[in-house]
């Protein structure tokens, strides 16, 4: 038997009350149109988001539903008509990006780490560290949701009077000492060895003698850990990597010739990478007038990255006004000008950084791994400039107020 259909009594209202009854329904009308047509503010912790185009750190992936559970990326699904449940946030016209990484930091201080975060830049790898820093209190501040990883060579293999001892940190003081000097940044608890090989401007900075470039290379293979030398001259670059050198910290700033192309071809048999940081040497040109060659430059790390050499994003903050967060943005900008793409800049701060520093997960978007990544509206695989404009970031799942949102 079909139910009976009973007629709801009509209750006359005064005039007032459906007035204000009409614009109550109104406004609630417009509230929900207008936060299901953009991303609101306050975002969710474990959020889902649907309808959104992925760089995932290899790839791009133009429509999908990010799934996030406890922190982790739970699924990745392609198919439009995927159904989700919880806090679901609209990706559409959105762009979700792997926490970028600046492969060239100094930290000073906590707020440092702070600005990176709230930038969009989830990991950072400290190139010396401020002996005022308490590097295991830093450690452990970055397992936080509030901080960036955190990577360090802590105190860097330099002689006295060298690059870097502005600060005041240990030195070399013989070439007898370099074997164990390197194991005590070891037991220190470095996670990569940063070696000063800097004769300056004028070529008059003492700097490492050649045996004991050879000896902090060798003792730091022996014990697998990665090993950096700072340069600014490319003879400098070559003698480090033929010696077994992993990386390389900076472009040739001081020279004017270009590196033959034997020379190049012979980094990339030895898979070294390099940090080329032109950004801070820009805003050497723009603040202090220094003459600088920026063409020269851009071209050096261009030749490099059409020979294989992989590039990675450094911006050796705070040297020159050089902040700790958005102006990785324009280290990727100078990138895209000189001829690399929107994706290939991206993996410079993300994928390059996580695969030749050994990082693991971070750097990708992937199910399975931690949920670690940046919301921007718009396209920066097509507009780098895009990434300027974060509407969220996450992790380990937990939402982080952007910098512009505060």
């Amino acid at each position: 038997m079909e139910a009976e259909l009973h007629k709801t009594p009509t209750l006359i209202l005064p005039r007032r009350c459906v007035e204000y009854s009409l614009m109550k329904s109104l406004l609630s009308f417009l509230i929900f149109s207008l936060c299901s047509s953009i991303i609101c503010s306050a975002q969710p912790d474990n959020p889902v988001i649907k309808n959104v185009r992925l760089f995932d750190g290899d790839s791009v992936h133009q429509r999908v539903t990010v799934v996030v559970k406890k922190g982790l990326i739970s699924s990745i699904n392609e198919y439009p008509d995927f159904e989700v449940s919880g806090d679901v946030i609209d990706g559409t016209g959105y762009t979700l990006i792997p926490g970028l990484i600046n492969a060239h930091f100094h930290t000073v201080s906590r707020k440092n780490l702070r600005e990176a975060a709230s930038n969009g830049v989830l990991c950072v790898l400290d190139m010396m560290l401020n002996p005022r820093i308490d590097y295991d209190k830093v450690k452990e501040l970055s397992k936080s949701t509030d901080y960036p990883y955190f990577y360090s060579a802590n105190n860097p293999v330099t002689v006295s009077g060298g690059h870097g001892t502005h600060w005041e940190i240990v030195t070399l003081k013989s070439k007898d000492e370099t074997q164990d000097f390197v194991k005590d940044r070891i037991s220190e608890g470095a996670d990569f060895i940063k070696i000063m090989l800097d004769h300056g401007f004028r070529n008059n900075l003492p700097t490492l003698t050649d045996r004991m470039l050879d000896e902090a290379i060798k003792v730091s293979k022996s014990k697998n850990m990665l090993s950096v030398a700072h340069i600014s001259r490319y003879e400098d670059a070559i003698k480090a990597v033929n010696l077994g050198v992993n990386g390389l910290a900076h472009i040739w700033l001081f020279d004017s010739i270009p590196i033959p192309d034997y020379e190049i071809q012979n980094m990339v048999s030895k898979n070294v990478f390099i940090v080329p940081t032109l950004h801070v040497y820009q805003k050497g040109v723009e603040i202090a007038n220094n003459p600088t060659d920026m063409d020269y430059l851009k071209n050096e790390v261009l030749r490099l990255y059409k020979a294989g050499i992989p590039i990675l994003a450094g911006t050796d903050p705070p040297n020159y006004e050089v902040n700790f967060g958005s102006d990785l943005i324009e280290e990727l900008k100078l990138f895209v000008e000189m001829g690399i793409s929107e994706i290939e800049a991206l993996k410079t701060a993300t994928s390059n950084a996580s695969s030749n520093f050994h990082l693991g997960e971070i750097g990708y978007i992937k199910e399975g791994y931690s949920a670690d990544f940046v919301l921007v509206q718009g396209n920066p695989l097509e507009n780098i400039e895009d990434l300027y404009n974060i509407k969220g970031i996450w992790k380990k799942g937990k939402y982080l107020t952007p910098h512009n949102k505060h």
